[in-house]
């Protein structure tokens, strides 16, 4: 560019920002445009674990391992920060790339109410239904009642089929719309009549998607 005679040169200079974080995963440093912010080659990530107590018991009754997998809260019960090389150090220490931060948390004993099927040797196991396949067992933080129990699962068995209906009816129309669409393409270059024969054909496959959506769901109650 040239001003007063003269030449300015004006020179671009891209620059990259990198943020430290926490993964418990090793992130891929291969592509990134700084290679001075790469992490060192032998960086591991320490595997997750949890231990769990080697019997669970609801009053006189010991629980399956298919109930064994309802989650309580955690409580934090300790966090160390270890240096890249392994000497622990204060966890306000600014973090370096290589860094590994431990942290226990333990899920203390707690009351839950369990809806499951009694077996010999006071062992309670989840109940599935055998003509739908579907488990029935109900498993809730805290003391709740028998029948806040049934209303809960009757609810979301009310709303799943509410939304398992609305996918079918959506599916049906995307279908059927498709079905219709080289009709569509035929005409579309036509000014007016394409537009017309598209909300024609939009509003013909919704009801007809709604009437079979119906009539399937009469079927299957």
């Amino acid at each position: 560019e040239r001003l007063g005679g003269g030449r300015k040169r004006v020179v671009e200079q891209e620059k990259f920002h990198y943020t430290k974080i926490w993964s418990s995963r090793v992130i891929d440093s291969d592509n990134f445009k700084d290679q001075r912010k790469k992490n060192p080659p032998s960086i591991e990530v320490a595997e997750t674990k949890t231990w769990e107590a080697p019997a669970f018991t609801l009053g006189g009754y010991s629980l399956s391992p298919n109930l064994k997998s309802v989650k309580g809260p955690k409580r934090e019960i300790s966090r160390k920060v270890y240096k890249w090389g392994g000497d622990p150090k204060p966890s306000h220490d600014d973090r370096k790339i290589g860094d590994v931060r431990v942290i226990h948390n333990v899920v203390d004993a707690r009351e839950i109410s369990v809806l499951a099927l009694q077996k010999p040797g006071r062992i309670l196991d989840k109940y599935v239904d055998p003509s739908t396949k579907r488990n029935l067992s109900v498993v809730r933080n805290g003391v709740v009642s028998l029948e806040d129990i049934l209303e809960s699962k009757q609810t979301s068995q009310k709303y799943f089929a509410m939304l398992m209906r609305a996918a079918g009816f959506a599916m049906m129309w995307i279908g059927l719309s498709w079905m219709w669409q080289p009709l569509v393409d035929m005409v579309e270059f036509i000014p007016f009549v394409g537009g017309l024969v598209g909300f024609a054909r939009d509003v013909g496959t919704g009801l007809a998607a709604f009437v079979l959506s119906l009539i399937t769901i009469m079927l299957a109650w």
